[in-house]
């Protein structure tokens, strides 16, 4: 359900597939990863959908986007870049590990939290792995950054954040 400023309805929309995780709204679309293996891409005015991804397998973590791009990592370890408009698929990488958070775009890169690994940086323009970091800690929400820190959530409530020059284009 959509509702405007005042809390009237606005739209419905029926997605019968099971296993709902978290939707992800950008300016341009609201994402709704199902259980099965879908991206399902929903115009935010009018609830229609545009278009449904195939990410394949379980999307536990949930997804990111930046209005044109839209990464997602899935269960059996394959992480994916997307062009919103198009529905075209960018690349695929496997990951050494299932990830402990949903992936995270940010300057030109896809970072992703691996469990018990730490966080691995893809370009996006190429899916090139860029760098790895260990994290001695559990992360346990996608890592979110500025211009001049990565910042990354662990156990026992830290935030940990890393100066840009630990990340930048490698």
């Amino acid at each position: 359900l959509a509702f405007d400023a005042a809390g009237q309805r606005i739209w419905e929309q029926s997605i019968s597939e099971s296993g709902l995780i978290p939707i992800t709204a950008c300016e341009s679309a609201l994402l709704v990863p199902t259980g099965l293996g879908k991206l399902i891409v929903l115009d935010p005015e009018s609830g229609e959908r545009l278009r449904e991804l195939e990410i394949g397998d379980t999307l536990g973590f949930g997804v990111e986007s930046d209005g044109e791009l839209v990464v997602a990592a899935n269960g059996a370890r394959k992480l994916q870049l997307w062009e919103l408009r198009s529905g075209r698929r960018i690349w695929s990488q496997d990951i050494e590990a299932l990830p402990s958070a949903a992936p995270t775009l940010h300057e030109g890169q896809v970072f992703i939290p691996i469990q018990g690994k730490g966080v691995t940086a893809y370009r996006s323009e190429s899916g090139e792995e860029c760098f790895r970091m260990a994290v001695q800690a559990t992360i346990e929400a996608r890592p979110a950054g500025n211009s001049t820190h990565l910042l990354i959530a662990g156990d026992r409530g830290r935030i940990r954040a890393y100066p840009a020059s630990a990340w930048e284009q490698r």
